[in-house]
């Protein structure tokens, strides 16, 4: 693993390179995020090779809903990587739990087994696959 590697809440100077990846939504969104602290991403000496954005569910459990690793950086656990490190930033606030969903038929939900998530139900939208919410339990300390 690159020795510059950094696991790291993003900023404001991480907004463009953040953008240019995540479609999902639009820079004024991103730009939010990053200013509540609610996007962690791998910082590979100055490029941005992973992006995690995360919200509340219920206002007090933190979900996961974006995670991405540029290509040639996945599996060398950049993703595990920034789930620790969300849990790092949510230990000892007293959140039971953190969550996520992924579509039953995408891969990301062994990943997320392999990580100790567990499968918590689940819903499905209008022509699309069933969505699986999973769900991490937090270490009772």
């Amino acid at each position: 693993m690159n020795q510059s590697t950094d696991i790291r809440l993003a900023g404001k100077e991480d907004l463009d390179q953040i953008t240019k990846n995540e479609l999902a939504i639009g820079a004024d969104v991103i730009e939010t995020k990053i200013k509540l602290g609610e996007v962690i991403v791998t910082d590979d000496g100055g490029q941005i090779t992973g992006i995690l954005r995360f919200s509340w569910f219920w206002d007090y459990l933190p979900f996961i809903n974006y995670i991405w690793v540029e290509e040639g950086f996945r599996h060398v656990h950049r993703a595990s990587r920034m789930i620790q490190k969300l849990e790092e930033i949510t230990e000892g606030r007293n959140y039971p739990a953190i969550m996520t969903s992924t579509q039953a038929d995408e891969a990301a939900q062994n990943f997320y087994r392999k990580i100790g998530f567990e499968d918590a139900g689940g819903f499905t939208m209008h022509r699309q696959a069933f969505e699986l919410i999973m769900i991490k339990y937090m270490k009772e300390g």
